[in-house]
């Protein structure tokens, strides 16, 4: 069972999922990353959590945790024409620079892996990055493959900006501070993953 995506949720990344689950999806999802190399966050001088809640602001919570949500929901549901729509209208939401590390990074998972056996979505989206018919940003490829894994809604959006996070700041942990996507349902202030109180 998926989330269907209502409006406007608070998560609390610390509260989602512990750090080394969110490595372990990561790494099912996106196994080829670049080693110190964010698909669209960068960070070189200043406070590394400064910088982290403005590309917030400016590009996750508005772009790219919207899209990768509703492109992991119309995965699940095996509509491709959506997953091309939102992967094509990324290239006018992003910067240029941020546009094209995304699009290096999901096409080089996308073509560069091949997909689960009997994900014939996957396999028909990868066929498309190859002919170039698609734009491959990350964040649907992403999704995708989260889809494929049967990757949970929260544990999909934490990987992905736990990948985001380490690709820029070389941390393991999950990134600081608290996100408003919509598409996830509000976790309760007190709840924790496993069912223990949160500290």
């Amino acid at each position: 069972m998926f989330i269907d995506p209502p409006v406007g949720y608070r998560i609390y990344r610390r509260r989602i999922v512990p750090a080394r689950e969110g490595l372990r999806v990561l790494r099912l999802c996106h196994p080829c990353r670049v080693p110190d190399a964010a698909p669209t966050f960068c960070w070189s001088t200043g406070s590394a959590g400064a910088a982290w809640d403005l590309w917030m602001t400016r590009l996750f919570e508005p772009v790219l945790g919207p899209a990768l949500v509703q492109a992991l929901h119309h995965a699940r549901a095996g509509h491709l024409r959506e997953i091309v729509r939102i992967d094509a209208g990324l290239d006018d939401q992003m910067r240029p620079g941020e546009a094209d590390r995304s699009r290096t990074q999901g096409r080089r998972l996308l073509i560069g892996m091949v997909p689960p056996a009997g994900v014939r979505s996957l396999c028909r989206y990868r066929q498309k990055a190859i002919e170039d018919r698609v734009p491959g940003h990350l964040a649907p490829v992403f999704a995708m493959r989260a889809a494929a894994f049967h990757v949970s809604t929260r544990a999909a959006v934490a990987a992905y900006l736990q990948g985001e996070w380490h690709g820029a700041t070389g941390e393991d942990g999950l990134p600081p501070g608290q996100l408003r996507i919509p598409g996830l349902p509000e976790c309760p202030p007190h709840s924790h993953p496993h069912g223990q109180p949160a500290p």
